[in-house]
């Protein structure tokens, strides 16, 4: 890292990441008790799967603070050691954030459509199997499959998407679509598939399952529409709920690290390392705050269900 002292960029992606990091512990502790909600609207053990997702999440902010003020004083903690011990924990609970979210949707659908009720040990097991996968992900630069390097902020060490060596290209790409595109897809196949059949009373009457009756737009109207308005009237319908806890999981986790894969992708595809650092900086700022605020995707459904 230069010895020389950090402009304004460097100062204002530093304290931002303090801000938003703070406010994201903050949040992330309170959903914890936001959870135990859910378990009077998700069938029998799925609500595990909601404790596991946050403390992923919340391993992601927890870093935050950290890395900003050490990175402020000209100086990382415990040097590339520390570098490379905070990318490994970083990567491992992002990537374990988005399989995650994708589980909940795919289980979802399979609890509506095939009667599936999980106990509290499978949750678990599935929970853990999402653990492993995303450590996996986050070990392979350590062994030569990609690499850690710190960031052009100069406020994380992350996956250096900057290289354009073969292994590091093979693994950006394997990360983009087994990471990432086939989790996602598969996750917002399974909710159109719940969707279609229990969107609302009437829909329920003429969806039968396995037949995607509901429009695309439909459901991506219906899926949003209580993040800004909130619903009057009738008691919530505890399946139509659910599909939309699990949608609105799946669009923070979306927004969250689609920049970021974006940024992969055109790096991979253009390899040019001469952009202007603000096109590192922000994606990398927006997964700060998606990962700070996701439990708003708990906040926008509860709020008047129980």
């Amino acid at each position: 890292m230069p010895n020389n002292e950090p402009d304004g960029a460097f100062v204002f992606a530093s304290l931002f990441s303090v801000i938003v990091g703070s406010i994201g512990i903050w949040l992330h502790s309170l959903n914890f008790k936001s959870i135990r909600k859910i378990d009077t609207m998700v069938i029998h053990g799925s609500f595990v799967l909601h404790y596991h997702l946050t403390l992923a999440n919340l391993g992601v902010v927890v870093a935050f603070p950290f890395r900003s003020i050490y990175t402020l004083f000209n100086r990382f903690c415990l040097g590339t050691y520390g570098c490379q011990l905070y990318a490994v924990e970083g990567m491992t609970c992002g990537m374990t954030a988005i399989l995650l979210a994708c589980t909940i949707c795919i289980v979802h659908r399979f609890e509506v459509t095939k009667g599936w009720k999980l106990t509290r040990t499978s949750c678990h097991s599935l929970a853990m199997g999402t653990w492993v996968v995303g450590f996996i992900w986050a070990v392979l630069p350590l062994f030569g499959i990609g690499s850690y390097s710190i960031g052009p902020h100069q406020t994380a060490c992350t996956l250096d998407i900057s290289r354009s060596d073969r292994k590091s290209l093979v693994f950006l790409l394997a990360l983009t679509i087994f990471g990432y595109l086939i989790p996602v897809g598969s996750a917002l196949l399974s909710l159109r598939v719940a969707w279609s059949n229990v969107v609302s009373s009437s829909d329920r009457e003429k969806c039968t399952a396995g037949n995607l009756h509901v429009t695309v737009m439909e459901f991506l109207f219906q899926l949003v529409k209580p993040l800004w308005k909130e619903e009057t009237g009738n008691p919530k319908n505890k399946l139509t709920e659910r599909n939309r806890l699990a949608g609105h999981i799946l669009v923070f986790t979306c927004f969250t690290w689609l920049p970021m894969g974006v940024l992969a992708t055109c790096v991979m595809i253009f390899q040019n390392s001469n952009w202007s650092r603000w096109v590192y900086y922000m994606p990398q700022l927006l997964a700060k705050v998606g990962s700070a605020f996701a439990p708003l995707a708990y906040s926008s459904t509860l709020r008047g269900y129980v």
